[in-house]
């Protein structure tokens, strides 16, 4: 495993890269917003071009039924998300994205200064045919299919992608070295270098100081190949958490699609100094000592020095105009990589689960769609997450539903 030093070295490469370039936010064109199968946004070697206005509402709804550790626990329904997109170009090589989430928390985040449930607020600006520049509220370059698919087309999210908080205000550059090749280069804000309640649930650990810099530097890249039917799409992002607690996401997609044939394969590994997935800290809600005078105090269920790894596979096939199927498959570990407070070094769990999934598209070029989805998901312990007072659990989940992004303007 990295030591933290040769971290600190690669965050500085990092940061040093970013501190000579010009930034801009990830140019995303309207069909990678409406989740179209490949990552079209830079991948395909153009830089935004919208040169009109279009507005769109995006909503999802669907009735669930839920069965826990092989019992019925419960069945409603639900508004998975309504989302409002508004793009466009104001002049001639100046754009603008602003996207708002009505089914998400409308908290003001102390380190971007505006409402979470603000996703994208943000300015470009086409210098040439080479680069582009932005500012604003953006998405961290953080490679994979799953990470960029527009949140209404994503059943079930992974552990990892379910907690990343993908959004940050800051600054960025897209670079595009070749007509296929894209090179992206972002200083953001990091909201996880925080001591609020909303980053840490289990509380903030007290011999931690807060950082004076909360800023995250992330180098990305995107290409296509062979006809462009094959997509890559790497990232790297390094921050600090608090004083001596940094966080390192190294990320990879790779997209496959032709004909009714789309598939990827998306790599997640995140290594941070405080948890702030929460996911190993979870386990210690029921955690009892065996010390009868240990005191265990709130801030010490947030468990540090944590790792975490997803692999994430999935099979598109479209059998006819009208119908799509797809399975998908999911496993991730989380790890602890220092002894600190109640967490031992070692492994905590392994979690795997299986989608499926059919789509039904009643109406030609209406991206309306009814859809049967069900997953199945099991939460397996090993003899440290259960000692810190976890328990394995499995979870299966059926919804039918409706997903339509419905074209304002």
């Amino acid at each position: 495993m990295m030591k933290l030093d040769v971290l600190k070295y690669l965050g500085l490469a990092i940061c040093l890269a970013t501190s000579g370039s010009i930034y801009a936010q990830t140019p995303t064109t309207d069909d990678q917003e409406k989740g179209e199968p490949l990552l079209k946004d830079v991948a395909d070697g153009k830089l935004t071009d919208q040169n009109y206005a279009h507005m769109e509402l995006q909503f999802n709804t669907s009735g669930h039924a839920i069965f826990e550790d092989g019992k019925y626990s419960n069945g409603n329904f639900s508004i998975n998300g309504v989302r409002m997109q508004i793009s466009g170009q104001l002049t001639d090589g100046l754009g603008y994205m602003f996207r708002q989430s009505f089914t998400k928390r409308y908290d003001v985040n102390s380190t971007d200064n505006v409402s979470m449930a603000l996703e994208k607020a943000y300015v470009t600006w086409n210098v040439n045919d080479h680069l582009q520049l932005a500012i604003g509220k953006q998405y961290m370059e953080i490679g994979g299919y799953e990470y960029w698919q527009t949140a209404n087309r994503i059943r079930y999210y992974s552990d990892f992608n379910s907690t990343v908080r993908c959004a940050q205000t800051g600054v960025g550059a897209y670079i595009k070295m070749a007509p296929d090749q894209t090179l992206a280069v972002q200083l953001l804000n990091n909201s996880c270098a925080s001591e609020t309640e909303d980053v840490y649930t289990y509380g903030f650990p007290d011999m931690l100081q807060k950082t004076k810099t909360p800023v995250m530097a992330l180098l990305g890249y995107r290409g296509f190949f062979n006809d462009k039917t094959f997509a890559l799409h790497y990232g790297m992002a390094y921050g600090q958490l608090a004083s001596n607690r940094q966080q390192l996401y190294l990320t990879a997609g790779h997209v496959y699609k032709r004909g009714p044939v789309l598939a990827y394969l998306d790599l997640m590994y995140a290594r941070e100094g405080i948890d702030t997935k929460g996911i190993i800290s979870g386990y210690s809600q029921n955690y009892v000592s065996d010390e009868p005078d240990f005191d265990f105090t709130a801030s010490m269920r947030t468990a540090q020095h944590v790792e975490y790894l997803s692999t994430i596979a999935n099979f598109d096939y479209r059998l006819t105009p009208h119908f799509n199927t797809y399975i998908k498959g999911i496993y991730e570990i989380g790890r602890v990589y220092r002894d600190n407070g109640i967490y031992n070094r070692g492994r905590y769990n392994n979690t795997w689960s299986m989608q499926a999934c059919v789509e039904y598209f009643p109406i030609k070029d209406r991206d309306l769609r009814f859809f049967l989805h069900g997953v199945y998901k099991k939460v397996d312990l090993t003899n440290l997450g259960k000692k810190v007072g976890g328990k394995s659990s499995d979870i299966m989940r059926v919804s039918v539903g409706l997903e339509y992004i419905l074209p304002v303007f």
